[in-house]
């Protein structure tokens, strides 16, 4: 075979593989873009489990966002500046909220319990959740009950 075509067809073969790679891994404008709402997600789960440690120390849900940090405030989206939003739905229900630029469905066909499920929508999206002692139980505090 000719030195000139085999040059030609490994400079094929590796634009073939680039190109499968940008397919694949998306665009950089697109991967920033992940990166962004995996950073949403992260705020989120924080968020959720502070008002998992709130409800297990006072046995409800918080009414407001600003009872679950020291300083009153949580990180706001990266993007817009704007805080995420937690809604008390229930005596033991509440959602979190945030605008997502990316769909994430990774998790797609299989079983996820209900307050560990972070798949989203590109846009407006809630996750709701549901507080019981069962899954999260209270920390009681006072004398020891002692055991016979």
């Amino acid at each position: 075979m000719n030195t000139k075509y085999l040059v030609w067809i490994i400079i094929g073969i590796v634009l073939a593989a680039l190109i499968v790679g940008v397919i694949a891994a998306g665009s950089p404008g697109e991967v920033r873009l992940k990166k962004i709402d995996e950073q949403r997600i992260n705020t989120l789960q924080t968020l959720q489990w502070q008002v998992v440690s709130y409800w297990q120390n006072n046995e409800k849900l918080p009414k407001t966002i600003e009872e679950l940090t020291a300083q009153g405030k949580m990180p706001p989206d990266p993007v817009t500046g704007e805080p995420y939003e937690y809604e008390v739905t229930g005596e033991k229900t509440f959602k979190l909220c945030a605008t997502f630029t990316t769909k994430k469905l990774s998790t797609q066909g299989l079983y996820i319990p209900q307050n560990e499920n972070w798949d989203h929508k590109a846009g407006y999206v809630c996750f709701e959740r549901l507080m019981s002692e069962e899954l999260y139980p209270f920390i009681r505090t006072g004398k020891p009950v002692p055991i016979y």
